[in-house]
């Protein structure tokens, strides 16, 4: 399973189960939803359930490039505006 990196605006890191480009259209249909509403992954390693604001998340990275099917060496930057 394809692996990706949160960084976070406190500068803590959360590890999901997902690939880059599930990661960010979890992040994208949160912040176009309702105000509040949070993407919903899966901590890596573990399986547990996260819910994360993704006005919160700063940056994302794949953690196995081949993880990404589209700009795999570059990564991709999700417009997480504040809805």
């Amino acid at each position: 399973m394809a692996t990706t990196k949160l960084i976070l605006t406190t500068g803590d890191e959360l590890v999901v189960d997902a690939s880059l480009d599930e990661v960010v259209k979890e992040l994208e249909n949160a912040a176009r939803s309702s105000v509040g509403t949070l993407a919903r992954l899966k901590q890596a390693g573990t399986g547990e359930r996260l819910a994360v604001n993704g006005a919160q998340v700063v940056a994302v990275q794949p953690l196995d490039p081949a993880a990404s099917s589209d700009e795999p060496e570059r990564g991709r930057q999700a417009n997480l505006g504040s809805g």
